[in-house]
């Protein structure tokens, strides 16, 4: 909290306003903090690049991830200046196969879940809807507990992500609140710096998501038809998995 200036009292009377029972603010791990000023040490793009991709090969876990996210920022200065100074002319879709898809097959890699991304916030707010819904009546909650539920969902377009979270305040009714900052997309090293902060709200939303997707796991895999077996469906997992040598 002393990084945004936030007394005591100020946390309490926001946690209080937003109804937040926990107000967190990650910090930047201090093995991304020491590779950043390593890195601020070298002079081209190029070696920059070479220093987080091998960092990473020795670490694990979201450590790794978020070397090798780094790094695939850096690749995508080094090798592919003309995609990164083109944004502009991009197409939608062009943004998010050449510059975000990346971020998010590191982000997601190794897991057992995924999370499909929509192309417009009302159908993003709907999937938050329905995870919120299908959360409470897995569990068998009631109003008071369904409404201490909160699902995040993320929405990106053109270079920034945005991020909202979905929760029940009375019987069909919904309340939609912005979470975390926004979030864009480096395109170049200066604005490095800024997209490491945003690089821990990034896990954040993942672990949410993980989280959720474990409560939901069993829901989801229960063959709800009226004909055949009763039998649970195969477990299937459409996320990329890191391969090793």
């Amino acid at each position: 909290m002393k990084a945004v200036g936030l007394d005591v009292q100020a946390i309490q009377d926001f946690q209080t306003k937003f109804m937040i029972s926990n107000l967190t603010c990650p910090n930047v791990d201090k093995e991304v903090q020491q590779l950043m000023k390593k890195a601020d040490k070298l002079s081209s793009l190029r070696e920059k690049y070479n220093l987080h991709i091998t960092t990473s090969l020795t670490f694990d876990g979201d450590i790794r991830k978020k070397l090798e996210i780094l790094a695939a920022v850096y690749k995508n200065f080094v090798f592919k200046k003309n995609d990164v100074n083109s944004w502009k002319t991009m197409s939608e879709w062009s943004i998010i196969i050449k510059l975000w898809v990346n971020i998010f097959e590191i982000l997601f890699e190794e897991e057992d879940y995924i999370r499909a991304t929509k192309e417009d916030a009302a159908k993003v707010l709907v999937e938050a809807k329905t995870i919120l819904n299908s959360l409470s009546q897995y569990h068998n909650l009631d109003l008071q507990e369904t409404k201490n539920i909160k699902v995040v969902v993320g929405q990106f377009c053109g270079l920034k992500g945005e991020f909202k979270q979905i929760r029940l305040v009375a019987p069909g009714a919904y309340m939609v609140d912005k979470w975390g900052g926004t979030i864009k997309y480096p395109i170049n090293e200066r604005m490095v710096d800024t997209f490491v902060d945003k690089l821990e709200q990034l896990f954040v939303f993942k672990d949410d998501i993980l989280k959720k997707a474990e409560n939901l796991k069993g829901r989801l895999l229960e063959d709800d038809s009226l004909f055949g077996s009763q039998s649970t469906t195969e477990d299937q997992s459409f996320l990329k998995k890191k391969r090793t040598t």
